[in-house]
């Protein structure tokens, strides 16, 4: 899993140093994750998102409950992750990672 994390990692100094680059990684994710074009992201499509992200790093066992609550933290009491919503997050893990280089 390592391999994937430092793949991560050296693409997250691009987007931190280089803010013009940012945005459309932005629409482009939530682009992905919006599966049905509905303008915000929902319990269903993060699901699915989590299930393909993990497997492809090896992970299988990631229990709905622990998607569940993460989800909901995130995404509020409308249980919608919105775009403004997601452009924030994307710029805190970001963050959070440019500061574990």
């Amino acid at each position: 899993m390592s391999g994937l994390f430092g793949k991560i990692s050296g693409l997250v100094g691009g987007y931190t140093s280089d803010p013009s680059k940012l945005e459309p990684f932005i629409a482009k994710g939530f682009g992905m994750f919006d599966k049905d074009g509905s303008g915000s992201i929902e319990g269903p499509e993060v699901t699915a998102c989590v299930h393909k992200v993990l497997g492809m790093a090896g992970i299988s066992n990631v229990p709905q409950s622990a998607i569940d609550s993460v989800f909901a933290r995130v995404a509020g009491p409308d249980n919608k992750l919105d775009r403004a919503e997601f452009a924030a997050l994307v710029k805190q893990l970001l963050g959070r990672l440019q500061g574990q280089q």
